[in-house]
């Protein structure tokens, strides 16, 4: 029976209880709805009828998604679910938010979902509910973002490795409730942490929240209280782990939410609480009326029943007086908004095309008086423009209406961010302290993920923020499940990070990254002239066409609203958004024109005058001055100030700070966007957990073991059903027998230390213990386990006794041991004293074996005596070292942490520059060993000559044996009987040499004779002269007639190569080993070669007939390379067929593809050194030179050939150089410092480029380099046709599309 349930319970879940599934809605809203399986069929698919809407779809059985059944309150930790996707992710959701449930985690993500109800909200944030989470784990009490912010407070106060800054990002979209989550978490940090008179500090942090909500949020579609910027608070704290300061950055503020609104939304609460709370004189005194008599604020709602401005305005001033701002600053502050409201009525008439004038003076006129401006200088900054021409002449131009009223929304928008910026430095000013500080915990409000009917330049800003915080949730959730499975000891496979890099990389790069991003292009463009949005789309889709081909980057659809050169799509991690162009250039313009910027300078308004001087200061600090000064009169043009670079730099700094910290996340969801406490939108919903990145996490999980159940909860879930003899055992004992006596297969779970980790859906099949069908096997399961442990207790019992037992041998075979060493002894002392009485020795022995008692004794003694003097030693050290480190640390131990911090940076710093210096240095020595001096050329060429003896014409037969027709080897060269009695005959003048030595003097008239005898041969004929010479050739010994000969043939061959004048060896005054020999080294391009043995005289004119090379090159190396091109041909072949699932990008990817690795190391880099230097099985020559010897020579005098010519270099140039620098720069140590590597990685660099047949035209083409390397120029100046065969062999390469790993950066591919 136990078989029969645990088979059961190991089949799908469909098969036994037919349980309810998902399937995909077609109704708009939801996303996934409900089914049961109605059939089964034989072809392994089901057919389902779904709850609601009663219709049939079928479905692979194998691609259900199982619904879990939830009980109760549902599963507070997404993670315990036992079955974990998409639908029942949302499904939970739903279950909860029905039961007024707002949190739930999802591993340690905690999700927050808006009630939009106060009587559900309020009980969960009574002091009550805040002292309960005090100093409890995350996960021992219900999800809650107190407990968040108590993690992230444990792990300052009680971190393991030492206090750690912490952060927690919140992020959701409007509406979903980040600022109240962050208002939350920041009280209740502020109340477990304050303490004395740190109550005040504690306040002041809190007082922030209603200051930049009246500046920062506004009312929008789907929120009352929208945060239109974005805020990262670091709250610090010190050694006591009391909150001590606290400082704001914030970013991206709303800068156009102060000159435009959409009908249903609102401008900043400031505006509306300055009339809801100043009495009727401070309005009058303003020049202030109605809400509704404004230009800025008309367009929008103007009163919200939700939200009382009145009280909100009180609140403000509290704050305000908290945070120390003054009378005097509150009064500017209302008169500066006052003015933004007459600068919004400021109105302009249209005289002709190109001019217009004030339509609106008393506006004008209130704006002058309120920032105590000249009116007529306010008037012409705003209807004209100062320029200057390229002559240094300034002029004035009139503005058109047009552009009069964007210069005017520029300056509010400018003096409203001015106004905002200082009211942030205000508070960072009154929180910020003095003190030392131990750590931070940063909370970040940050901007949702948003995608509307028509994306602008501020819905970009916003995506691309969360894409790169995207990047850091995925790895840190996924550096957390790691951390899971470590501490825990969990054996798993490595799951693939997701990276959305090219993403961040389309939008973000700038010079000199290539290509360069949508910002660095949008800066761009906004400083030429003449540039509108559609020339920056262009522009955009021209550089980035890698991205386009990689989906990355897309044209809007056709058929819809934008053309295609009006706006661009991109893919988000959330999915794809359509943005529109229109306006990207003014909106990313945040500077104003010099005109306007007087004004502002001329201002005698004290707080505008202050705002003004600390932004200088601050542009002055970070700014280098331009050459020669910028002059800030009315007649230069302004600086170009960049919203996107500045956001770029503010958004690099949060991910540098954030990334030193351990990240905690909290994603909020908006239930539904109608404000409704009751309703729960799916499709809404799973729009933001997608958006979020939940999703990612979820898969993250899902690949590894996301079921995780602690020990004493499966003990305490199943003790009640088992026998007492078994529940009395400890619970990891208890759970490993029960899975072991249910049959579940060990892939499926794994043993922690104090949790079992399923995989995903494996834990279902334990709740139906439960149930009545396995009460009844209970007797079953309880059998089987009192089984398993009497057999692993007599497994640990017979391992027990066999240890004992091969223990107690190894005694006895030691002890024997010791009696046979003793008794050698003896015996060997008997034998080298024979004379020594047996009553002597017996006296040896005896006293011998006392002092070897006496010893151990003492031995026994004095330990004994030691080690409790040693223990006790122990004891008292450790007592007065716990007192003291106890008393001393803190503060010192921090200093300490830091200094050696500090000093191992310094250290990796400097180990960082001695290793870049040695790797130059090194490089060096490589670049000097490859220009080696080629003077000794001829010596190694006769070293050469010598070990390679050329075989008669019998070893020729040995070329057709099996063993020296394979590819890999180098073929036998046949000489002639001629050329190996040459031989013979000058190793025996070799061996005469000595004898030679003293005839020099001799040989050298010899000499001087046979250039006259030579002249006169190639003259007509031989002259016969009448001195003594034939009278000393006559009398001339026959070694010094034919050591004559050999010296005058020389002589003959070295003068006619002279004549040539062409060749790499033209000129030549010195004669080599091989010049003696017969052989020669090289000639002039198309030049035939010459020896004594070849020469030939044509009768007709005495000309030499062009011959082959003496040493042809093997027989089979072109038919080698042309097969090894073929089958690297044939192999990319594959992806032509009909039907083949091979694409090229995988063809020729060695990282996927084992075959193309052996085709290009195994067969192709063989054959070209074959071709090139007539190597053997290996690379490498028999004599000194190494085919990369041979490359880096022919680079060297390529870059050297070209610096003199100018330094035109041709791409085949330029790729190879650079390849040859980066190979050997790469390679000089270890196992890449090998040649045979650095060419591997050379040829594959090659067919990366598509260029390896022009990189070997350009190595064969220097005459210098081929002369030296010997027999490259024997073979491929030997014949017209060799280099350009060898040139068509591997042409054909070129097509193809190569990622080849270069050999250098990896040791997988060592095939030599």
């Amino acid at each position: 029976r136990l078989a029969v349930a645990a088979e059961s319970s190991r089949r799908s879940p469909m098969d036994a209880t037919e349980p309810l599934v998902y399937v995909a809605s077609e109704v708009e809203g939801e996303e996934w709805v409900e089914a049961r399986v109605v059939s089964r069929s034989a072809d392994g698919t089901v057919t389902l009828e779904t709850l609601e809407s009663k219709e049939t779809r079928t479905q692979p059985a194998d691609r259900l998604l199982l619904a879990n059944t939830l009980t109760g309150d549902g599963v507070e930790n997404m993670t315990r679910l036992n079955y974990l996707h998409e639908p029942a992710l949302l499904a939970n959701l739903r279950h909860r938010f029905e039961r007024d449930h707002v949190y739930t985690y999802t591993g340690k993500i905690c999700i927050a979902v808006n009630p939009f109800n106060w009587q559900v909200s309020k009980p969960l944030y009574e002091e009550a509910v805040l002292v309960r989470y005090l100093r409890q784990r995350l996960g021992d009490l219900p999800p809650h973002v107190y407990a968040i912010a108590e993690e992230a407070y444990q792990q300052i106060r009680d971190g393991a490795a030492g206090p750690s800054n912490q952060s927690v990002l919140v992020s959701g979209e409007s509406g979903a409730g980040k600022t109240e989550s962050v208002k939350i978490m920041m009280q209740y940090l502020a109340t477990v942490s304050k303490s004395g008179d740190h109550n005040k500090v504690a306040r002041q942090v809190l007082a922030t929240n209603p200051l930049l909500e009246a500046f920062g949020n506004a009312r929008t579609l789907r929120n009352d209280n929208s945060s239109r910027f974005g805020k990262f608070t670091r709250i610090h704290f010190d050694e006591r782990n009391w909150l001590v300061g606290a400082d704001i950055i914030t970013y991206l503020l709303e800068k156009s939410r102060t000159v435009v609104q959409s009908p249903e939304e609102r401008n900043y609460h400031c505006f509306y609480q300055l009339f809801a709370g100043l009495a009727t004189a401070e309005k009058a005194a303003l020049r202030l009326t109605n809400p509704e008599d404004y230009h800025y604020l008309k367009g929008g709602m103007i009163r919200v029943d939700a939200i009382d401005d009145e009280a909100a305005h009180t609140e403000l001033i509290a704050a305000m007086r908290t945070i120390g701002i003054t009378a005097a600053q509150q009064h500017g502050i209302d008169v500066l908004l006052a003015a933004l409201l007459h600068v919004g009525n400021i109105g302009f008439r249209a005289i002709d095309e190109d001019s217009c004038d004030i339509g609106t003076p008393d506006a004008v006129a209130a704006v002058a008086e309120l920032l105590k401006v000249g009116p007529n200088m306010l008037e012409e900054a705003l209807t004209k423009r100062t320029m200057r021409s390229l002559s240094n002449s300034i002029y004035k131009i009139p503005l058109k209406a047009q552009e009069a009223a964007y210069s005017r929304d520029t300056l509010a928008k400018a003096v409203y961010a001015k106004l905002f910026d200082w009211l942030v430095r205000c508070v960072n000013t009154s929180l910020l302290t003095k003190a030392s500080t131990r750590a931070f915990i940063g909370v970040l409000d940050i901007f949702g993920f948003e995608e509307f009917e028509t994306n602008s330049f501020e819905q970009l800003c916003i995506n691309f923020a969360n894409e790169t915080l995207q990047a850091h949730f995925n790895s840190a959730v996924f550096r957390q499940e790691q951390e899971i499975y470590l501490r825990e000891a969990i054996v798993f496979n490595p799951i693939e990070e997701p990276s959305n890099q090219a993403c961040i990389n389309m939008l973000a790069n700038r010079p000199p990254d290539v290509p360069v991003g949508l910002f660095a292009l949008l800066d761009e463009q906004c400083k030429l002239p003449k540039c509108t949005h559609k020339t920056f789309v262009e522009k955009l889709f021209e550089q980035n066409k890698e991205a386009m081909s990689d989906g990355v980057l897309a044209t809007v659809a056709r058929g819809g609203k934008l053309m295609p050169n009006e706006g661009f799509v991109v893919r988000h991690f959330a999915g794809h958004v359509a943005y529109t162009a229109d306006g990207f250039l003014q909106k990313n313009n945040n500077s104003l024109h010099a005109d306007l910027e007087l004004v502002l300078l001329s201002s005698e308004q004290p707080l505008l005058a202050e705002m003004v001087a600390a932004e200088l200061a601050a542009a002055a600090a970070t700014e280098k001055p331009a050459k020669g000064g910028r002059l800030r009169s009315g007649g230069t043009q302004p600086r170009f100030s960049s919203v996107s670079h500045h956001f770029c730099n503010q958004l690099n700094s949060l991910l540098v700070s954030i990334k030193e910290t351990s990240s905690t996340f909290v994603r909020c969801i908006n239930p539904n966007t109608i404000k409704q406490h009751s309703a729960f939108a799916g499709g809404h919903v799973l729009h933001q957990l997608r958006c979020s990145g939940m999703m990612e996490a979820l898969r993250l999980m899902h690949e590894g073991f996301p079921t995780r159940c602690p020990y004493d909860a499966l003990y305490d879930r199943y003790k009640d059903i088992m026998p007492r003899s078994i529940a009395t055992l400890d619970s990891p004992s208890f759970c490993e027998i029960l899975l072991l006596a249910l049959g579940l297969d060990k892939a499926d779970y794994q043993l922690g230390i104090t949790k079992v980790f399923f995989r995903a859906g494996k834990l279902a099949f334990l709740d139906d213990l439960t149930g009545s069908d396995y009460k009844e096997l209970a007797p079953d399961i309880a059998n089987k386990v009192r089984r398993w442990l009497i057999k692993k207790r007599w497994r640990r019992h017979t391992i027990a006794v066999v240890a004992v037992l091969r223990m107690t041998r190894f005694l006895e075979e030691l002890r024997l041991l010791r009696r046979l060493e003793r008794a050698a002894k003896f015996m060997l002392l008997m034998a080298t004293r024979p004379k020594l009485s047996l009553k002597r020795a017996r006296q040896i022995r005896s006293r011998n074996a006392a002092t070897r008692i006496q010893a151990r004794a003492r031995v026994l003694v004095a330990t004994s005596r030691f080690h409790r003097k040693l223990w006790a030693t122990y004891l008292i050290q450790r007592l007065a070292r716990g007192h003291l480190a106890r008393q001393k640390h803190g503060a010192p131990l921090a200093e300490i942490r830091a200094r050696q911090r500090a000093e191992a940076e310094a250290r990796k710093v400097a180990m960082a520059d001695e290793e870049k210096a040695r790797q130059a240095a090194e490089v060096e020595r490589i670049k000097a060993m490859a220009r080696s001096n080629a003077s000794s050329v001829n010596v190694n060429a006769s070293k050469y000559a010598n070990k390679n003896r050329l075989r008669t014409t019998a070893l020729a037969d040995t070329t057709n044996s099996p063993d020296m027709s394979g590819g890999g080897s180098g073929g036998v060269v046949v000489a002639s009987d001629e050329f190996e009695s040459r031989m013979l005959r000058m190793e025996t003048a070799i061996k005469e040499l000595p004898a030679l030595k003293e005839r020099v003097k001799e040989l050298e008239d010899a000499l001087s004779k046979a250039h006259e005898r030579i002249d006169d041969l190639e003259k007509g004929g031989p002259a016969r002269r009448a001195d003594g010479g034939s009278s000393r050739s006559r009398h001339a010994t026959p070694a010094t007639a034919s050591t004559q000969a050999v010296l005058a043939q020389a002589v003959s061959r070295q003068q006619a190569r002279a004549r040539g004048g062409s060749g790499a060896q033209a000129g030549q005054k010195s004669w080599g080993f091989l010049d003696l020999l017969g052989l020669t080294q090289g000639a002039a391009a198309g030049a035939p070669a010459t020896g004594p043995i070849s020469k030939k005289l044509v009768a007709a004119g005495g000309a030499r007939a062009a011959v082959n090379s003496v040493i042809p090159p093997p027989s089979d190396a072109l038919a080698v390379l042309q097969a090894a091109s073929a089958a690297i041909g044939t192999h990319f072949a594959q992806a032509a067929v009909a039907g083949s699932s091979k694409s090229v990008e995988l063809l020729g990817d060695d990282q996927k593809n084992k075959e193309i690795a052996v085709l290009v190391r195994g067969q192709l880099c063989t054959a070209l050194s074959r071709v090139l230097l007539h190597g053997f099985k290996s690379f490498k020559l028999i004599g000194r030179y190494h085919i990369w010897d041979f490359v880096q020579h022919a680079c060297e005098a390529t870059h050297e050939r070209l610096r003199r010519a100018g330094g035109n270099y041709s791409a085949a140039e330029r790729t190879m150089t650079g390849t040859v620098v980066e190979v050997n720069s790469s390679g000089v140590e270890g196992p890449a410092n090998n040649p045979n590597i650095k060419f591997r990685s050379f040829v594959c660099s090659g067919l990366n480029h598509g260029l390896l047949h022009e990189w070997i035209a350009v190595l064969t083409a220097d005459a210098e380099t081929m002369g030296k390397f010997y027999e490259t120029w024997a073979f491929v100046r030997s014949s017209e046709q060799a280099l350009p065969q060898m040139m068509e062999a591997i042409r054909p390469l070129a097509s193809h599309k190569y990622t080849l790993s270069l050999d250098y950066e990896t040791s997988r591919w060592d095939l030599h």
